[in-house]
């Protein structure tokens, strides 16, 4: 019976490990999700970058098409100037070209602040876009990483099924077949130590008998609560 006890043994460590490695198999879509996410965000900041720094050479160019306008209007009614007949007509004008000139100047002015900030968000147009870039290095170096890791963890698992697949032929089908519901009810061990009287499972208290009889090692007990097979560790 002890030998049928480390067998089993034996095999629940082939099989922790291929629950591990499942799991682990598991889990990376979600992780490639969230190294992928790490770009987006990245992407999502050089597109908010680009957007305003075209708003801003947008304005430039209005600020722009504005003075063009105003020069217009100056160059016209000084042409108006040679034409008008009276004194008065003459001021009238004078007046536009004044206001025009004035509306000119602050229009200059307010393109060299919009200068000055579109120069600034070209600045961190151009982070964004290197961060972007590096960023996107990273997540494809890290997405290929977990994609050999993936091909590890499956060669290894072929590795274990068939390690188990020998080790269960020399197993009597009755324990073996008991061993397999429990870890399928379980999922972590079928078997486990008494510690301390406990079980090593469910970690309640197990009547002494059990304890006892667990120490004897010539039959194979089961915990009273959980229904886990018990072993005892020296």
């Amino acid at each position: 019976m002890l030998k049928t006890l480390q067998d089993l043994l034996q095999l629940q460590e082939l099989d922790r490990r291929s629950i591990q490695l499942r799991k682990d198999l598991d889990d990376l879509p979600s992780r490639k999700d969230r190294t992928r996410l790490r770009l987006q965000d990245r992407e999502e900041a050089f597109q908010k970058a680009e957007a305003a720094w075209k708003q801003e050479s947008l304005e430039i160019k209005k600020i722009e098409m504005d003075i063009d306008e105003a020069k217009e209007n100056i160059r016209r009614f000084r042409q108006q100037q040679f034409e008008v007949k009276t004194n008065e007509g003459y001021k009238t004008l004078l007046h536009e070209i004044e206001v025009a000139s004035k509306k000119i100047r602050d229009l200059e002015d307010a393109e060299l602040e919009r200068m000055e900030k579109a120069e600034q968000f070209k600045e961190a147009l151009t982070k964004a876009r290197r961060e972007v870039d590096e960023e996107r290095i990273r997540v494809e170096r890290e997405c290929a990483e977990m994609d050999q890791r993936a091909a590890a963890v499956q060669q290894e698992l072929a590795g274990i099924e068939a390690d188990r697949a020998a080790r269960s032929t020399g197993i009597d089908e009755q324990w073996m077949g008991r061993y397999n519901r429990i870890m399928k009810h379980v999922g972590d061990a079928a078997i486990v130590p008494v510690d301390h009287g406990t079980c090593g499972g469910c970690h309640m208290k197990l009547p002494p008998q059990v304890v006892h009889d667990t120490r004897r090692a010539d039959a194979i007990t089961a915990c009273t609560f959980c229904g886990r097979m018990l072993y005892w560790r020296e």
